[in-house]
C-alpha cells in the first residue's frame, strides 16, 4: 500500500513561504516491510477512535517524544477529536492532508499537540517522533535524531537520508513538528509519501492550499474549562472567584496555569478576592503570577512569562519593512479598541492615516492585517471584522503607551458614533457598543473635550435604546467636563444642559428637575448665539414641550410659535426642526381640544418628514402616530388604525421590540381597540406596553402610570372592578408622586378613580 501521509497542524498565523520538497539528500528506497507486520499496523491505526479520548497510553518503542504527559490537562475534547479525524483519515487517495490549529501565544497549541501525542500516539505502530522546528538550520539534527538503532554514529547527512527514507514507507507514524513557522519547511520536510501523519503547531494561520492544510483555529478556553483549571491548582477556590479570574484572564490558558500556580503557591498570603482585585490593574501583565512567579515548571518547555511570549511575536515584526511597519501602526491603534469584540474593519480603518488612496495602499493595508493575523496579534473573522485578545491588547498598551494611537481609535469611534446618530437609528451603533462605551471610558479619566464628546455621545445612543441610567451618567460627564474645559457660558456646556433636561423630561418623567436645565441652556444661548439662532429655537422647543407636559398649554404656546418662527427663518420650510416645530404646536392644539386646527400642523410635519428623512425614519413614525392620536380623538376610528399600525411597524423595526416608543405605539393601539370596543383584542397591546414600560421607564414614571390607567379603565368596561379599582389607585399613587395634584392627568385619574368606586360600591 502506497498511501501518502497525513498531516494536522496546529498553530497561530503567519504568511506563506515557498520551498521544495526534501532537502538536497538522494533518499534511498524505504525499506521493506513484512506484509503482515504492515496489516498489524495499518490495523491498529484504523481501530484509533474518533468517537471518543483514549487514555493515555505508551507509545510505541521507537517513538522520540520529549515531554511527559500533562495531568492537569483540561477541556479541548473537540479539538483533539478533529485532529485524530483528520489524521487517521485520507487513506491512500489523501494528499498530504493538514491540520492547523491557530491562535494566538500561550493559547496552548504545543500542550495540545502533547496531549494528543499520549493520548493517540499508541496507534500510530511506527513511532511518534517529535521535532522541534523552531530554528530551521537545526531541523537536520531533530530529524536526525530519529534514527533508528545503530545509526546514531553515522554521519548527519546519512542519518537524515535514511530517517527520510524511512518515513516514506508505508507504516503509520505520526510526525510531530513543532513551531513549524514557515510553509516552505512544511513543505521541505514532509514525506511526500508513505504512512506518516503530521501534526503541526505554528504560529501561522494561513497557508496555501496546495498544502491542502485542514485548519483547526484554537479559541481560548471555554470558561467552565478555565474553572476547572484553576480549580486543579488551588480546589479551595469558588466557583464565582475562578469565573471572575478566568473573565479577567480572558480565559487564556497559560495565563490560568500561572495564575493558578500563583494561588496555589502563595495561597496562605493572598486570597482569591485580592487575586482579582489586583487583576483590575490596567498593567496586569506585570503583575509578579503572570511573570511565572510561584512556579518553575514548563510541561511543554516554553516561556512561563505571559508578556514575553507575546514579545516573541512582535519581535518578528520588523521596522525596515513597510508592511511590518504599517502592521504595528494599525496594531497599536487596535489595542485601544474593547478587547473580545469584533471591530468592523472598516471603523479600524479609519485610525489609519493615509496619505495614499489607491489600490496599492489597500493591498498594503490587507498585508499588515494578515502579518498582525499571523503573529497571533488579532484574529480576521470570517466576514472581516477585527478581535484581539484582553490580554494581547493589555500587552500592546504597555509596551507603547501610544498617545496618538489612543486618540486615531477615539476620533475614529466618535466621528462614526455621531454620523450614526444623526440618521436616528440606533441599531447601526448597536454591533460596536462596547467600543464606543470603552474609549468613552478612558476618555473620561482625562476629563478633556475629547472625553466631553465621547461622553455626548455615548449618552446619546443609550438614550436612543432606552437605556436612561446610563444616558444619564454619561450626559452627567459629558456636562461635568464641559464646564471644567468650556466654562459654564458656553454653547456646548448649554448643549448638555439641554440634553439633560430632555431625559430628565421624557425618560424620567422629572419635569421640575428638568426646567432648570432648560432654562439655563436657554439663557446661555440667547446670550452667546443670539434670538435667532437654530440652538435657541431648540431650547424655546424643548421648554414649550415640557410646560405642556406640566400642563400648562398657555405658557407652553409662545415657546413653540418662536421656535417655528425661528426654524422657518434660519433652516426653511422642509428642515426636520421645522418639521418637529410644526408637530409639537399641532400636539399643543390638540391637547386644548382644537383638533381641526391640529391637523394642518401634523400633516404638514409628515409631509417633511416623508420628504426628507424618508418612510422609515423615527421621526416619520412620530408624525404617522399623532396623526392616528387625532383622527381617534376626532371619532375616525378607521383612519387612525392604519397610522398607528404603519408606526408601530417603523418602531418595531427601528428600536425593537422593548423600547417606550414601541410601547407608546402598542398602548396607542391598544386604546383604539378599546374604543370601538374590542377589549379582548385591546388588552395584549395594553398589558405588553405596561411591561416594557415598566422593565425600560420603572414603576415611578408618568408613561407607566398612563399604562396603569389604560389597563383599569379597560378592566372597568369589562366589568372587573376591584382590579379596575386597585390599578387606577396605583396610577394615581404615580402621578401624585411625579406630576402632582394639579395636572390635568392627576385630576383624570382622581376622576376615574372615584368613578370605579363608586361601581364597586354597587356591586358589593
Amino acid at each position: 500500500m502506497n498511501s501518502s501521509s497525513q498531516i494536522g497542524v496546529i498553530g497561530d498565523r503567519a504568511h506563506i513561504e515557498g520551498g521544495i520538497h526534501f532537502p538536497n539528500y538522494k533518499i534511498p528506497l524505504p525499506p521493506k516491510i513484512a506484509p503482515e507486520e504492515l496489516n498489524r499496523a495499518l490495523n491498529k491505526l484504523e481501530s484509533l477512535p474518533t468517537d471518543r479520548i483514549p487514555e493515555i497510553s505508551t507509545l510505541p518503542s521507537s517513538s522520540r517524544m520529549p515531554f511527559i504527559p500533562n495531568y492537569l490537562f483540561v477541556g479541548r475534547r473537540q479539538d483533539l477529536i478533529r485532529i485524530a479525524k483528520a489524521l487517521k483519515g485520507g487513506q491512500t487517495a489523501a494528499i498530504s492532508q493538514i491540520v492547523v490549529a491557530t491562535g494566538i501565544g500561550g493559547i496552548g497549541k504545543t500542550q495540545l499537540a502533547c496531549e494528543f501525542v499520549h493520548r493517540y500516539g499508541q496507534y500510530f505502530a511506527g513511532g511518534v517522533y517529535w521535532l522541534n522546528f523552531e530554528d530551521p538550520k537545526a531541523v537536520p539534527a531533530e530529524v536526525a535524531a530519529c534514527s533508528r538503532p545503530g545509526e546514531e554514529g553515522l554521519d548527519l547527512q546519512t542519518q537524515v537520508r535514511l530517517v527520510l527514507s524511512t518515513w516514506q514507507s508505508a507504516l503509520p507514524r505520526l510526525l510531530v513538528f513543532d513551531n513549524c513557522e514557515e510553509a516552505g519547511l512544511l513543505s521541505k520536510w514532509r514525506p511526500p509519501t508513505g504512512g506518516c501523519r503530521i501534526l503541526v503547531t505554528s504560529r501561522k494561520s494561513k497557508w496555501d492550499q496546495a498544502l491542502s492544510v485542514d485548519l483547526l483555529p484554537l479559541g481560548v478556553l471555554d470558561r467552565n474549562e478555565s474553572v476547572s483549571l484553576l480549580k486543579q491548582f488551588l480546589k479551595s477556590i469558588s466557583t464565582d472567584k475562578a469565573d471572575k479570574i478566568a473573565e479577567e484572564l480572558g480565559d487564556l490558558p497559560l495565563a490560568l496555569h500561572l495564575a493558578g500556580s500563583f494561588l496555589c503557591e502563595y495561597r496562605k498570603i493572598i486570597s482569591p478576592a485580592d487575586y482579582l482585585y489586583q487583576l483590575k490593574d490596567e498593567t496586569l501583565l506585570d503583575h509578579p503570577s503572570l511573570t511565572g512567579r510561584g512556579t518553575s515548571f514548563s510541561p511543554t518547555g516554553h516561556e512561563l512569562h505571559v508578556a514575553k511570549t507575546f514579545a516573541l511575536s512582535l519581535g518578528k515584526l520588523k521596522a525596515d519593512d513597510s508592511v511590518d511597519e504599517l502592521a504595528m501602526h494599525i496594531l497599536a491603534r487596535t489595542a485601544y479598541f474593547a478587547p473580545g469584540i469584533p471591530i468592523p474593519r472598516d471603523l479600524l480603518l479609519k485610525t489609519v492615516d493615509s496619505s495614499e488612496d489607491n489600490f496599492e495602499a489597500t493591498l498594503q493595508i490587507e498585508d499588515a492585517l494578515k502579518r498582525l493575523d499571523n503573529l497571533g496579534f488579532i484574529e480576521i473573522e470570517q466576514e472581516g471584522s477585527i478581535v484581539m485578545h484582553r490580554l494581547v491588547a493589555s500587552f500592546v498598551r504597555n509596551l507603547q503607551r501610544d498617545s496618538e494611537a489612543q486618540a486615531a481609535a477615539e476620533m475614529a469611534v466618535l466621528t462614526e458614533a455621531r454620523r450614526i446618530n444623526s440618521t436616528g437609528y440606533p441599531s447601526g451603533l448597536l454591533a460596536w457598543q462596547p467600543h464606543l462605551r470603552m474609549v468613552t471610558n478612558r476618555a473620561q479619566k482625562r476629563g478633556d473635550e475629547r472625553g466631553s464628546d465621547l461622553s455626548n455621545a455615548l449618552a446619546y445612543h443609550l438614550h436612543a435604546i432606552g437605556d436612561y441610567p446610563g444616558a444619564y451618567h454619561n450626559f452627567q460627564q459629558a456636562l461635568e467636563i464641559r464646564r471644567k474645559v468650556f466654562g459654564e457660558e458656553h454653547p456646548y456646556t448649554a448643549l448638555s444642559l439641554n440634553n439633560l433636561g430632555g431625559l430628565l423630561e421624557e425618560a424620567m418623567g422629572d419635569y421640575e428637575g428638568a426646567r432648570p436645565y432648560y432654562e439655563k441652556a436657554l439663557e446661555i444661548r440667547r446670550k452667546v448665539l443670539g434670538e435667532e439662532h437654530p440652538d435657541t429655537a431648540q431650547s424655546l422647543n424643548n421648554l414649550g414641550f415640557l410646560l405642556q407636559a406640566m400642563g400648562d398649554y398657555e405658557g407652553a404656546r409662545p415657546y413653540y410659535e418662536k421656535a417655528l418662527e425661528i426654524h422657518r427663518k434660519v433652516l426653511g420650510e422642509e428642515h426636520p426642526y421645522t418639521a418637529l416645530s410644526l408637530n409639537n404646536l399641532g400636539g399643543l392644539l390638540q391637547a386644548i381640544g382644537d383638533y381641526e386646527g391640529a391637523r394642518p400642523y401634523y400633516e404638514k410635519a409628515l409631509e417633511i418628514r416623508r420628504k426628507v428623512l424618508g418612510e422609515e425614519h423615527p421621526d416619520t413614525a412620530q408624525s404617522l402616530n399623532n396623526l392616528g392620536f387625532l383622527l381617534e380623538a376626532m371619532g375616525d376610528y378607521e383612519g387612525a388604525r392604519p397610522y398607528y399600525e404603519k408606526a408601530l411597524e417603523i418602531r418595531r423595526k427601528v428600536f425593537g421590540e422593548e423600547h417606550p416608543y414601541t410601547a407608546l405605539s402598542l398602548n396607542n393601539l391598544g386604546g383604539l381597540l378599546q374604543a370601538i370596543g374590542d377589549y379582548e383584542g385591546a388588552r395584549p397591546y395594553y398589558e405588553k406596553a405596561l411591561e416594557i414600560r415598566r422593565k425600560v421607564l420603572g414603576e415611578e414614571h408618568p408613561y407607566t402610570a398612563g399604562s396603569l390607567n389604560n389597563l383599569a379603565i379597560l378592566c372597568y368596561y369589562e366589568g372587573k372592578f376591584r382590579i379596575a379599582f386597585d390599578l387606577m389607585h396605583r396610577a394615581l399613587g404615580v402621578r401624585l408622586n411625579v406630576l402632582g395634584p394639579d395636572h390635568p392627568d392627576t385630576h383624570s385619574t382622581q376622576q376615574s378613580l372615584t368613578v370605579i368606586e363608586e361601581s364597586l360600591k354597587k356591586t358589593g
